[in-house]
């Protein structure tokens, strides 16, 4: 799922499998969305992936990541369209931030649907891949 935020709780008490980075390990450098900045300083680019949409949704609305999100508008302009887009990965697979773009995209032109959703209204793992990945014992992650 691709997901603007902060850093806001210790990394042993989230669900989340991965979490994209520069080689420094600052998540905050990585570039992206230059086609949708409009005016703007730029964008952040978080993108990470969960175990599950609930884990993710845990995280989001409680906690630290709640207080700091709240405060949100003191820090971003107000936006229209979407920002924020998931989907769905096999275990261990590693979306990039052109995926992440493809996923808004489609998400700003179409609406939720199964190949790029948001929290509220979000899609199972489709059927053909959970079953190819419950044969190899793996299971799937929102992007």
């Amino acid at each position: 799922m691709s997901q603007r935020s902060t850093r806001s709780t210790p990394r042993a008490t989230r669900r989340r499998d991965w979490r994209l980075q520069t080689e420094s390990g600052n998540a905050t450098d990585v570039e992206g969305f230059r086609w949708d900045v409009a005016g703007s300083h730029g964008v952040i680019v978080n993108l990470t992936t969960w175990t599950s949409t609930r884990e993710l949704s845990d995280f989001v609305f409680s906690g630290r990541h709640l207080a700091i999100m709240r405060q949100r508008r003191e820090w971003f302009h107000p936006v229209v369209e979407a920002t924020t887009a998931l989907w769905w990965v096999p275990a261990g697979a590693r979306p990039s931030v052109e995926d992440a773009e493809d996923r808004v995209r489609h998400l700003r032109r179409r609406g939720p649907t199964e190949h790029a959703f948001t929290l509220p209204r979000h899609y199972p793992a489709p059927d053909a891949l959970t079953r190819t990945m419950q044969a190899a014992g793996d299971r799937f992650c929102p992007a």
